[in-house]
Order: structure tokens, then sequence, then C-alpha cells
């Protein structure tokens, strides 16, 4: 189940950070453009698109979202800190969920609950340490003080 996450992040950071989504043209992120402006000015919908909208200028929304997705896609693709980004991730999915839910859409069958739920569980359970670092990493010092890194 992780990896296909792993796959889900890998596809988001190559389309949104360097732009492949756009095929390299002046829309992408490393030639000044900003997916996330158009995103939040476009791709919202009432009753909270006023909000989001009143945020798309913001080079800090920017950057915070496109380094959370690459934070949390590194994470899982790393096997470490796979809580933390849980809890970025989570936070992610339901403000995008928040950003276009309309009456057309069914609210409680979107894909971002969906996945909110599925982060949701990486929260609780035990994640194997099967291709990645964390059987390093929650053997570190920092990670044995505070659980939560793990």
């Amino acid at each position: 189940m992780r990896l296909l996450h792993k796959k889900h992040y890998l596809e988001l950071i190559t389309f949104w950070v360097w732009g492949l989504r756009y095929y390299l043209n002046e829309q992408a992120w490393i030639n000044g453009g900003n997916p996330v402006f158009g995103y939040l000015n476009f791709g919202t919908s009432e009753p909270f698109a006023p909000i989001f909208q009143g945020m798309a200028d913001s080079l800090l929304v920017a950057y915070l979202f496109e380094f959370g997705m690459l934070a949390i896609g590194s994470a899982f693709i790393l096997g470490i800190g796979i809580r933390i980004a849980s809890l970025g991730d989570i936070t992610m999915m339901i403000l995008i969920y928040l950003s276009q839910i309309t009456p057309e859409h069914n609210p409680f069958m979107d894909q971002h609950i969906i996945y909110a739920l599925l982060f949701g569980q990486f929260l609780m359970a035990e994640v194997p340490a099967t291709f990645s670092l964390r059987g390093w990493w929650i053997e570190q010092p920092v990670v044995q003080k505070y659980p939560v890194f793990a």
C-alpha cells in the first residue's frame, strides 16, 4: 500500500514542482510560474472559494504547498517520519476537500476524504520497514525519545 503512495507522490512532485504537467513551459514552477495560483483561483468552488482565492497570490502559500508535498512524498519514499507526514497529509487532504466541496459531488465519498482516512491508518498502525530506511530510523535516539517522529 505504501508503495502505491510513493508512486502517487512522485507523480505529484514531478507535475507540480518541476512543471512537467505543463511540458516545461512558462507555467512551470521552475520557470517562475505558480501552479498553486491557478488551482486556488480557478479550481475552487463555493462555499469556501473566497477564502482560498484570497490566498492565491501568497507566495508563502505556494511554497508551503509545494514543499509540503515534497516533504510528505520524501517521508513516504524513504520510510522516515511516517506519522508526522501522515498528519501533514491529512491536513492537506482536508483543505483540498474543503476547497472543492460542491453539491454536485458526493460530499461523503470524495477521494480526498478516502486519502485522509487512509493516512489516518498510518498514524495508528505499525508501518513495516520493507524497502525503506525505516529500520535504521526507528533506532535513532531522537525517535526513541519522541516516538511521534517514527
